[in-house]
């Protein structure tokens, strides 16, 4: 009985230092990749916390601390308007195209004809640069030779020439159309996946017990793709919020910060009015609120067991 015992320690002891081995063997594997990220990630947020405490010179310089100064320096700067336009674009396109993409993901995983092509097809607006796309849409939305306008007095619907990009109140939700065309198709590709992923049992099995169109959708294939649907919520959140080639490109946040976002802000901040303090400050605050509403949005995501899309 003694022997068995000691065996069986014995056992367990080994055991314990196999998890522990492989543990470390795992965090060895990790090793190159965590060095990469502290390298090229938290050094930057380390630098951009030092500016946005510092009293920072127009050659990006850190002469000293600056206390909160450029923070409270902030709002004297149009940043309210600032916030008040990334909420606008970042919504504005995130919802239309989480929506637009559940839709045409489930539609391209039906068995219609010329299913391929029209798959392909889906993908075009996202190999295309967005530098090009930002000057597409300035061209399409000119005031004086725009296809936009011309397309628009030929239907009669305007009696004259609109400058879409003079104005905040209608630069902005025509940059956020353009926004919205880039971003479905990668929305759509990655949900796309997570449908083809679902057993055909399943689906055959809704079939036999009668559920149809919207039905299946809204009760079998939606419950079934919600991680995806969290996994586009997130990377289309970050990536939008941090969008900067077509704001820049078509308006450069103009007139008077009326469609500037945080991104393009603290990027005319910082190597346009040369005001770096003001410009780290910004990204700090922004980086906050973003790593907040990500990891808010996880915790609500798992507190409904993924019943929030």
């Amino acid at each position: 009985m003694v022997a068995v015992l000691v065996r069986w320690g014995v056992r367990g002891v080994k055991r314990r230092q196999g998890r522990i081995i492989t543990r470390h063997v795992g965090i060895l594997y990790l090793l190159p990749a965590i060095i990469l990220i502290g390298l090229t990630v938290g050094y930057p947020i380390v630098h951009i916390v030092e500016m946005a405490f510092g009293n920072v010179n127009t050659f990006g310089t850190i002469m000293g601390s600056n206390g909160f100064q450029n923070f409270s320096g902030l709002w004297e700067s149009g940043f309210p308007v600032v916030i008040r336009n990334t909420v606008i674009w970042t919504l504005g396109i995130l919802i239309p195209t989480v929506l637009l993409s559940l839709t045409m993901a489930y539609s391209l995983s039906l068995p219609i004809r010329l299913q391929p092509f029209f798959r392909t097809i889906s993908i075009v607006p996202w190999a295309i640069p967005l530098t090009i796309v930002a000057i597409w849409g300035s061209m399409a939305f000119n005031a004086l030779y725009g296809q936009v306008d011309t397309v628009l007095l030929d239907l009669h619907l305007i009696s004259h020439r609109i400058g879409w990009l003079a104005y905040g109140k209608t630069s902005l939700p025509v940059m956020i159309l353009i926004g919205i065309w880039v971003s479905v198709p990668f929305t759509t590709l990655t949900l796309l996946g997570g449908i083809q992923a679902i057993p055909r049992d399943v689906i055959e099995a809704s079939s036999i017990d009668g559920a149809r169109g919207f039905s299946r959708f809204s009760r079998i294939v939606l419950p079934l793709i919600t991680n995806s649907v969290q996994l586009v919520v997130l990377i289309n959140l970050a990536y939008i919020f941090n969008s900067f080639p077509i704001i820049w490109v078509m308006t450069e946040g103009g007139p008077a910060y009326a469609s500037a976002t945080v991104t393009t802000f603290v990027y005319q901040l910082a190597f346009t009015d040369g005001q770096f303090g003001y410009a780290g400050a910004a990204a700090l605050l922004a980086f906050i609120v973003l790593i907040g509403v990500a990891l808010g949005y996880v915790a609500l995501y798992r507190k409904t067991e993924g019943g929030l899309l």
